[in-house]
């Protein structure tokens, strides 16, 4: 076997994002989540901004995973947010369950 890491790859495509809309968070997330059809790198373009390039897998189309990965960047965008917003809450959660675990004497 060679070290050809485009082994088994289709055309890719490439489009930007703007991270004032889509949080660094949710592009790995949507990134790693369609990373069973194709390679997705990340470049840096300032101010604020990524390059995204997908080179799909084989029998995949670049096209396609691009649209994928921009609803799923919507999707986990919305996540992240509302993690965000209900941090608080699920730490009141957690810490009243496991006060009432420790008060009755059960690990």
């Amino acid at each position: 076997m060679g070290s050809d890491n485009t082994q088994g790859m289709n055309s890719g495509a490439s489009f930007e994002i703007d991270l004032s809309v889509y949080p660094l968070e949710a592009v790995l997330r949507a990134s790693y989540w369609l990373a069973d059809q194709a390679v997705v790198s990340l470049r840096d373009l300032p101010p604020g901004r990524l390059l995204v390039d997908v080179r799909a897998h084989s029998g995949v189309s670049a096209e396609a995973v691009c649209e994928r990965l921009q609803t799923a960047l919507i999707d986990f965008a919305i996540r992240v947010d509302v993690e965000r917003q209900t941090q608080e809450l699920r730490t009141l959660i957690w810490r009243t369950a496991f006060a009432e675990v420790a008060g009755t004497g059960r690990t």
